[in-house]
């Protein structure tokens, strides 16, 4: 492998041995933790004590909302906590940090994967007229309204909406096939040319869910190296990413993507002014030597920080598995829980994600620990009251 011919020793399986990863990050100059709430992550976490280290965590969610929450003990347990996206600096846990706080322990680290994947590509002739979206299929990410917001713009019967990526692609072709407008989308599912499908747009339509846990948005960023003007939401880490009437259209709400999404359509001047832009602004803004060069960055400021042995706050000797959840929500999220205890939370009371089967919700964490007893307390109260797409 790669790593195998630079140096790098690889290992796997390794998420409930805790001895040898605490042993791992004593050993090391530092700790990278690639961070979201995983079921495995926070065991870790909140396993005890750790050996004297330099973490620093990245964040590859918002952190904005359930069960993805960045709560504050995740920046006092970090040397660094970096951030992929100015968004997640408004999460509470981190706007209420003092500001020497905010000094010494956040960072942006604005990420990107680079654009190799669609390196040489370019727009390129297509009967009719194309709106694409491509990325986490599923309403968790999705707006839960996508298909009334693609009809919303009122666009010509020749326009297509090509859905590209999965895992609930399977309930959407169910949906338009219900509504009646099937002949108006192309669902494709997961696809491995990205760059062939992204040549073949006009428009890269993508509202997201409000409570969406992304951050990263490495989609819209390839879109824009081909050339594929997006429109998204305001509010979300996607407004980042985007620069409105530079590379595309950032649309106050969801009364605005409809006609967002006609205005570029009906405006070549505009969607070619913008198209133009987004592949400039991509080269200068997304490539990975960027990225590289902060993580440089970053590293070369913890190697001057001290290595300091590290608790999660507030933790105790024997804590379950269902406690460790609770931890991973925050004193809000995880008071719809204790809740449930007494038959007084709804399923209203959790987002999309939150009633998932994996994203950190209740269901993911008792995938790995299926004998805790909370945890499948929680599980049965919840479980018919999920949507029926799960």
């Amino acid at each position: 492998s790669r790593a195998a011919a630079i140096g790098i020793e690889l290992r796997d399986r390794l998420g409930l041995d805790h001895q040898t990863l605490n042993q791992a990050a004593a050993e090391a100059d530092l700790v990278v933790l690639h961070w979201w709430n995983h079921p495995l992550v926070y065991a870790w976490l909140c396993s005890g004590p750790w050996p004297p280290a330099r973490l620093l965590i990245w964040s590859h969610v918002s952190g904005r909302s359930a069960p993805q929450i960045i709560t504050p003990e995740l920046p006092a347990l970090a040397d660094i906590l970096a951030v992929a996206k100015p968004v997640s600096f408004q999460v509470p846990a981190l706007a209420g940090l003092a500001e020497a706080e905010k000094a010494e322990r956040l960072r942006l680290l604005f990420s990107s994967g680079g654009l190799a994947q669609v390196e040489g590509a370019a727009l390129r002739p297509h009967p009719g007229r194309r709106v694409g979206y491509l990325g986490t299929v599923e309403y968790a990410k999705m707006h839960p309204d996508f298909v009334s917001l693609c009809l919303s713009a009122g666009l010509p019967d020749d326009t297509v909406f090509a859905v590209a990526g999965g895992s609930e692609e399977a309930i959407l072709r169910g949906e338009v096939r219900q509504r009646g407008v099937a002949g108006r989308f192309e669902i494709l599912g997961p696809i491995g040319d990205v760059a062939g499908f992204l040549s073949e747009l006009d428009v890269f339509g993508y509202p997201l869910n409000p409570d969406h846990y992304g951050t990263g948005e490495q989609a819209l960023i390839e879109a824009q190296a081909v050339g594929v003007p997006p429109v998204v939401l305001a509010g979300g880490a996607e407004e980042f990413v985007i620069e409105h009437g530079v590379t595309g259209l950032v649309v106050p709400g969801p009364a605005d993507y409809g006609p967002g999404l006609r205005r570029l359509i009906e405006d070549g001047d505009l969607r070619r002014k913008l198209s133009d832009g987004a592949r400039e602004r991509a080269r200068q803004r997304f490539g990975l030597d960027r990225t590289v060069a902060a993580f440089q960055g970053l590293f070369d400021e913890l190697m001057d920080r001290p290595r300091r042995p590290r608790l999660w706050p507030g933790w105790e000797p024997g804590w379950t598995p269902g406690r460790i959840f609770l931890a991973s929500q925050g004193r809000v999220a995880a008071a719809v829980f204790t809740g449930l205890e007494g038959g007084g939370a709804e399923a209203e009371d959790l987002s999309r994600a939150g009633l998932s089967d994996t994203r950190g919700s209740v269901f993911h964490y008792a995938s790995f620990f299926p004998e805790d007893e909370s945890l499948k307390l929680w599980c049965s109260r919840l479980a018919a009251r999920r949507p029926p797409s799960f």
